[in-house]
């Protein structure tokens, strides 16, 4: 039997496991019984370079060389003698059909950087793979087995598909950004260098390598928070995913939503990454406004509650000053309740436009400027007398305004109240009516100026006074009055203007409201 043994020729490890293993308790049966033509096949397999094995017999049993080890990992050296269908189960759906072709039709198989599963180490991995199947024949030319010479090609396909990669970048790059809106990057594995940006006219244009991206186009509030997206990234080598502010290529500021995927070679490092980055920041403005519209309702609910909350005992003291009146004779006392009936005249007054300011009424009337004026006067008139403020009017003739007479009272009532607060050391409001022409427009209308001596307006408030929520006045301001009359005279298709000067020789402000004869409430 030694002599039979050594018959199995070639060096190497598996070599030596062939000779020594005893083949009686596989379908093949001891060596001494093999057909010549299985021995001269298992000798030039042993003896070969190549990653080669054969699938021999009806059951495809696996004999490999030393070469074909690598790709079995740990299924070696218990592969050897297996049923193919047990060695390359992972790929046998594949491969299964196609060495039975072989062995039944006597085909020749051969496939190119084909793609198959593996599993190696535990793990199953897709690899490439260049090889042929071919019918090994015996004399009487029957098929007796299989012939698979096999070559791993997976670093070469992969290298030239990143080779092939790394050529189109720039015109994949050129192509991305001209097809979509978006900003298109590559960074370094690290992040410290951003290598390009296509800005899209939304950012600045990155050309070269720009180690201070991060000063250049992230808001500095928000650095940290990009930086910490970054790391968690990196070291999850995963997608980093981030809304963040941006300095945008015209010196302003907008927000933009960020995506980027690192770039693995074959060891699963990261050699780079790319990105692109969304324009949000007409969507974060809708966002704004949603939050702030929120908000007004419920402000204008709370208002109406407290309006009708006030309504129902003003009507109660109301009635009670007027039977108090008819029960006493004095002279001052009739003089106290008519300033106590003034008075809640004023409150009940206040209270109305409280209700408007949930509820606007819905027709349209004519109005007067100069009734207008003069009711509101006289809502602050204690105010105006307690603050040493006097009132100097000029009204010219103008025709009737037909508009939402509420509203308009709301905004004439919030631009007094606002001179009333500039001048805490009394001064001078001016109130003229007039008719005007807008020279935009060219409309005919009535121009209402509502103009006071106090401290001014500095030139950075001015540019915000008219957004919501934006107030100087800390918790005693809510910063909707402004806004809120904008928005009522632009439904009035007028115009709300401003000037101020906080000069110290000449110090106040100047509100300047168009309305025109016809507004859209008529």
């Amino acid at each position: 039997m030694g002599t039979e043994v050594l018959r199995v020729r070639g060096e190497g490890g598996t070599a030596d496991l062939v000779r020594t293993m005893d083949w009686s308790g596989t379908p093949l049966g001891a060596i001494e019984d093999w057909p010549p033509i299985l021995l001269n096949t298992v000798n030039m397999i042993l003896n070969a370079p190549l990653p080669m094995q054969i699938f021999w017999g009806p059951e495809f049993i696996c004999i490999y060389n030393d070469a074909m080890v690598p790709a079995l990992s740990i299924k070696h050296p218990l592969s050897l003698g297996q049923p193919a269908e047990t060695v390359w189960s992972e790929a046998w759906e594949v491969i299964g059909p196609q060495i039975r072709a072989v062995a039944e039709q006597g085909s020749i198989i051969r496939e190119i950087d084909f793609r198959l599963p593996l599993l190696k180490n535990g793990k199953l991995e897709e690899h490439y793979w260049t090889y042929s199947y071919s019918p090994l024949i015996d004399h009487e030319g029957a098929i007796l087995g299989v012939l698979d010479v096999a070559q791993d090609t997976t670093s070469t396909v992969l290298a030239r598909v990143a080779e092939a990669s790394h050529r189109q970048s720039e015109e994949l790059l050129r192509a991305f950004t001209s097809a979509t809106s978006d900003v298109f990057y590559r960074m370094s594995a690290d992040w410290k260098l951003m290598y390009q940006l296509e800005g899209r006219n939304f950012l600045s244009n990155t050309e070269i390598p720009d180690p201070d991206w991060l000063k250049k186009y992230i808001h500095p509030e928000d650095q940290p928070r990009v930086l910490a997206a970054i790391k968690q990234a990196i070291d999850q080598k995963g997608l980093f995913e981030f809304e963040h502010r941006v300095l945008r290529a015209d010196g302003s500021l907008g927000w933009t939503f960020s995506r980027a995927i690192p770039i693995l070679d074959d060891f699963g490092d990261i050699t780079g990454w790319f990105g692109a980055a969304t324009d949000t920041s007409a969507h974060k403005q809708v966002e704004s406004a949603l939050r702030q519209t929120e908000k007004l309702v419920a402000v204008g609910k709370l208002a109406s509650t407290i309006a009708h909350e006030i309504n129902n005992p003003l009507e109660s003291v109301t009635n009670l000053l007027y039977l108090s009146k008819l029960a006493t004779q004095d002279p001052s006392v009739i003089g106290y309740l008519d300033t106590a009936e003034i008075e809640l005249r004023r409150i009940a007054v206040i209270a109305n436009q409280t209700l408007r300011f949930h509820k606007q009424l819905s027709t349209p009337v004519a109005v007067n400027p100069r009734d207008v004026f003069e009711d509101s006067a006289r809502i602050y008139q204690g105010r105006l007398h307690n603050a040493y403020i006097r009132v100097r009017t000029r009204y010219r003739e103008t025709a009737p305004v037909t508009c939402l007479d509420g509203e308009i009272r709301q905004v004439v009532n919030n631009l007094i109240g606002n001179s009333i607060d500039a001048m805490k050391g009394g001064g001078s409001l001016y109130l003229r009516a007039c008719e005007a022409t807008d020279r935009i427009t060219g409309r005919r209308g009535v121009r209402l100026t509502v103009a006071d001596t106090g401290t001014g307006i500095e030139r950075l408030t001015l540019r915000q006074i008219f957004q919501p929520f934006f107030t100087t006045k800390g918790i005693n301001g809510t910063g909707l009055g402004l806004w809120i009359s904008h928005e009522i005279v632009e439904r009035h298709r007028g115009r709300l203007r401003v000037k101020s000067s906080v000069s110290r020789s000449r110090s106040g402000t100047v509100f300047t409201l168009f309305l025109p004869f016809e507004t859209r409430a008529s």
